[in-house]
């Protein structure tokens, strides 16, 4: 079975718009549900800057997070209690892709059904359905059946419902990507980091949300951005490389990682947002093995910072794409790269 998202750049695939589902809410008492930073993992971001917009518009905007939880009997609770003391315009949902999400959804359609709220279900991921029993496919094509909308994050993850049997009647593709707001303060980095910095040039970052490991194989591919370091010190010897790891995740494969780890690599764990580094950075680096889009490939264009991604989906306009899993392919675009950026600086 494919369970992968996979590289798919035929023309007759569904047409992908920026980012919009947010823009036409005004003047409403929006709930949104989904993982709220920190960690910042990439629907963590989507979802703080779609509250932003959303309060931009005069909104009234309640986060609930689905994904932090002590107690799940205390986080059932919590969340009626939030749906019972308000009268909500919008209920948008972000995490069908969690173990309990079917009770969430369950609660989500009763309240949009009595109170007459427009209920939005956002798909973010590409990999999970492949990998659900056939009775978890048919309870999240009902529930796409009863949204008055589902808006599918990246075409790859549209792709996989319909590889997946389920066909949604309402819905539309739009990218997870929202500019960042530039002018708000952010957490400073460790001195340490700065040191780094200023002490290595070339510079290269990476990030990652966790170590974690996809049908055997290093998910983000932090192993392939510390290949591509080692190989590039022949020709740049004082270049670095910072890989931002959102929270740790497999722990045996992080102690794995970092055992690797050598003076041209810095790894800084934590909450800590990519934003700020950008200003710094020579290129880019998302070496993924599989993902939908990538919000950090179209962060670090937004700040006109070089990029150079794996293939295995449709990159925004501008990204440099290398063959997925081949690191010689990876060193000789971030070669190109970096040569480029030197010549322009003599």
């Amino acid at each position: 079975m494919d369970t992968t998202c996979s590289k798919n750049n035929d023309a007759s695939n569904p047409v992908m718009t920026d980012h919009a589902y947010s823009h036409a809410i005004k003047h409403a008492r929006v709930l949104l549900l989904g993982p709220y930073p920190p960690p910042w993992g990439g629907i963590a971001v989507h979802i703080q800057r779609v509250q932003h917009t959303l309060q931009m518009q005069d909104n009234v905007v309640i986060v609930f997070d689905t994904i932090t939880r002590t107690s799940f009997v205390r986080y059932v609770l919590q969340l009626i209690y939030v749906l019972w003391k308000d009268d909500f315009d919008y209920l948008i949902y972000h995490t069908p892709y969690t173990d309990y999400s079917w009770i969430e959804m369950v609660m989500l359609y009763f309240y949009a059904t009595i109170k007459s709220a427009f209920f939005m279900l956002i798909e973010h991921d590409c990999r999970y359905i492949a990998r659900s029993s056939w009775f978890k496919k048919r309870i999240i094509a009902w529930f796409c059946a009863q949204a008055h909308m589902t808006i599918f994050m990246g075409v790859l993850t549209y792709e996989s419902y319909k590889k997946a049997g389920i066909n949604v009647a309402r819905y539309r593709i739009e990218s997870p990507f929202l500019p960042p707001n530039l002018s708000q303060s952010f957490k400073p980095y460790p001195s340490t980091l700065t040191d780094f910095i200023t002490s290595h040039y070339p510079l290269l970052v990476a990030n990652a949300y966790q170590c974690a490991l996809f049908e055997g194989a290093d998910l983000y591919g932090i192993d392939q951005s510390i290949a591509l370091s080692t190989q590039l010190q022949r020709q740049f010897p004082n270049l670095g490389m910072v890989f931002f790891l959102a929270t740790i995740g497999n722990h045996d494969y992080y102690q794995q990682v970092v055992s690797q780890l050598n003076r041209h690599t810095y790894f800084l764990v934590g909450d800590y947002q990519l934003c700020p580094i950008f200003k710094h950075v020579d290129c880019f680096i998302r070496p993924t093995r599989n993902e939908n889009f990538g919000i950090s490939v179209a962060e670090a264009l937004y700040c006109k910072v070089p990029v150079v991604a794996s293939n295995v989906c449709i990159r925004p306009s501008g990204t440099i794409l290398y063959q997925s899993n081949d690191v010689a392919d990876l060193v000789i675009k971030t070669t190109h790269v970096l040569e480029n950026i030197k010549r322009k600086r003599l």
